[in-house]
């Protein structure tokens, strides 16, 4: 297996800092729900006791059984409202960290892909001395990655994206992969 060129090197490290950042998004959702979590069943657990506790007595004019502490609880833990609530906080907050992630993810890759893109492009100069090379930035990417996915139709309406896409992707990857010698 080949080494690593630089560009490849950095473009790790990058994508390192990015894994990084997009964990600690993650880990900080997940402590704070766990926290939600805790203290929601912390309360379930003193509500449970008092429940647990009247079993015997007289509750809204009838004695309280363990049949009726049971269907309490498990009215509480299945079905309750406040379970539905801590339900619907979880998932938004995992969606919320979803979408910082997301945009993470999209501010940064296309500057990642950029530095391989112009280093590959560094390399190719120094290796094979002066050859006019375009240097990529960020918007660039986009706009290659967009170019992607949009419909290419002929004068007739024919969509030609498979073909043309396909040629679009190759060309792409020959820029994101380093040449060896040339």
């Amino acid at each position: 297996m080949t080494k690593p060129d630089e560009g490849h090197i950095l473009t790790d490290q990058e994508l390192a800092k990015l894994e990084k950042r997009i964990r600690r998004v993650y880990r900080e959702a997940a402590d704070e729900l766990q926290s939600t979590i805790d203290d929601y069943f912390a309360k379930f657990e003193k509500r449970d006791t008092e429940m647990k506790a009247k079993i015997g007595t007289i509750v809204n004019g009838k004695e309280w059984t363990e049949q009726d502490y049971k269907q309490w609880r498990l009215a509480q833990i299945g079905r309750g409202e406040r379970f539905k609530s801590l339900q619907k906080r979880i998932a938004e907050r995992y969606t919320e960290a979803n979408q910082t992630a997301v945009s993470y993810v999209n501010d940064v890759a296309p500057g990642i892909y950029s530095l391989n893109r112009n280093y590959a492009a560094y390399t190719i100069e120094q290796v094979a001395g002066n050859v006019p090379v375009v240097m990529a930035n960020a918007d660039d990417e986009i706009k290659s990655i967009a170019a992607l996915v949009a419909p290419s139709n002929d004068e007739e309406g024919r969509d030609h994206s498979p073909h043309f896409n396909n040629s679009k992707k190759k060309s792409l990857l020959v820029i994101y992969n380093p040449v060896p010698r040339i």
